[in-house]
């Protein structure tokens, strides 16, 4: 399966080689079934259960928060660093720059509770 994307100048890049049913999950990123996260068509992460990405023109990086099998939550960005942001129940998802929504409902920001 390939993958696309746009980057920031409105360029289309690709095609990525990427497991059969991935699915995008923002700019760059992409979530195999078997839990690989992908950057482009590079491998990074594995045993990954949600994520959400994209391109923080600030910090020129493209950047992703996932939760991992391990109730692990954290943000990596391609500058090269990746950051823990705390562990969370089984069931949550992240849904933007460092934020993550628990089955309860709770929304943490890196640890967080916010609301």
């Amino acid at each position: 399966m390939d993958g696309y994307t746009w980057d920031s100048t409105g360029k289309l890049l690709g095609p990525f080689a990427l497991p059969y049913e991935t699915q995008a999950v923002g700019y760059a990123f992409f979530l195999a079934p078997d839990g690989g996260l992908y950057h482009y068509g590079t491998k990074f992460a594995g045993g990954v259960a949600s994520a959400t990405g994209f391109h923080d023109d600030a910090l020129n990086a493209d950047q992703v928060t996932f939760f991992d099998s391990t109730g692990a939550g954290y943000v990596w960005r391609s500058n090269g660093s990746l950051t823990p942001a705390d562990t969370y129940p089984a069931g949550t998802i992240a849904v933007g720059n460092g934020f993550f929504l628990t089955p309860s409902g709770v929304l943490y920001h890196y640890g967080a509770s916010v609301a």
